[in-house]
């Protein structure tokens, strides 16, 4: 058996066989963020020869600028499914995306 933990407001038992993960969720937590890293990263994508990519820099430069969590997530959301593959070395992009579960 397998459990994934999102919040826990108390004691779990699951028995002796059970695995269980406790998953703390970055986008309660602006201070897991590095918004300098972030910014820095989304600048870079800015001047990429691909309309979509730039695009997404854009939305995402400006909830970064205002340090909106939901903001950052949902541009993630919106544009991963997409762009995934073109930003493969934004490494931090996708580890944030990861936290998100966007990834």
């Amino acid at each position: 058996m397998y459990i994934n933990v999102q919040q826990n407001d108390g004691i779990i038992s699951t028995g002796g066989y059970a695995e269980n993960k406790i998953v703390h969720n970055a986008a309660d937590s602006g201070k897991q963020l590095d918004w300098n890293k972030l910014e820095q990263e989304l600048h870079a994508l800015s001047s990429s020869s691909d309309a979509s990519v730039k695009q997404f820099a854009l939305e995402a430069e400006k909830a970064v600028e205002a340090k909106n969590m939901g903001n950052v997530k949902a541009c993630l959301s919106k544009w991963l499914p997409c762009i995934g593959r073109l930003i493969e070395t934004s490494y931090y992009i996708l580890e944030i995306a990861d936290k998100f579960g966007c990834v």
